[in-house]
């Protein structure tokens, strides 16, 4: 696997995307990693924890944005990003693909990020 060279320390790549579920996915126990839901340790409970913990922030700018009548072609592309890569998150996080599922997570956080400027200069 790869290495991170930051400041002379080397991390393992994996270090960096670390998580609950990223062990390699057994290919033929995807259904395993799915499991029984939210409130469960698998993939897809542990998937939902993840959406609860930054959706509250996804609300919170698009309300801050709609509130201020600062709609504008960011704030639309912010919220659109974050909610189309949210529904993509789903199967590599059930099949164990931790750096795919890491881009589209940190993809997801642009989408929140492009809210802020969205709200403060609406001529963006």
């Amino acid at each position: 696997m790869g290495r991170i060279h930051s400041f002379g320390c080397h991390f393992p790549l994996r270090l960096t995307t670390a998580g609950k579920h990223n062990e390699p996915a057994d290919a033929g126990n995807v259904g395993g990693r799915i499991g029984a839901g939210a409130g469960s340790s698998s993939a897809v409970g542990c998937q939902s924890a993840s959406a609860l913990e930054t959706f509250p922030v996804f609300v919170a700018g698009v309300l801050l944005v709609h509130a201020l009548g600062r709609e504008s072609g960011l704030s639309e592309w912010g919220a659109s990003l974050y909610f189309s890569v949210r529904l993509v998150y789903l199967p590599p996080y059930a099949a164990g693909v931790p750096l795919f599922r890491s881009l589209v997570w940190n993809v997801a956080l642009i989408g929140i990020v492009l809210l802020l400027p969205a709200s403060l200069w609406p001529e963006l």
